[in-house]
């Protein structure tokens, strides 16, 4: 899902990068994001998707806030957050 995820940003003309391991910690993919310079972050949990609709989480660094948002939605909220 979220190579799927990753396609659909660059679609949408957000730039991404992704994390390729199967099970990636989530401190070494902040702190990864953190490195690179990411302005938001988009995880996808099991417990997110299991919900109806799908959400997933969205994370501003900056302002370290967080908000949950339908997955059928996520690009249209990551290019709304970065335009702030």
């Amino acid at each position: 899902d979220k190579l799927q995820l990753a396609g659909e940003m660059w679609a949408g003309g957000i730039a991404t990068e992704y994390t390729p391991n199967a099970a990636p910690s989530l401190k070494k993919q902040m702190n990864n994001a953190l490195e690179s310079g990411a302005q938001v972050v988009v995880t996808i949990g099991e417990k997110e998707l299991a919900m109806e609709p799908p959400q997933v989480n969205v994370k501003v660094l900056a302002a370290h806030t967080e908000v949950l948002c339908p997955r059928s939605e996520v690009v249209a909220t990551v290019a709304g957050l970065l335009k702030k």
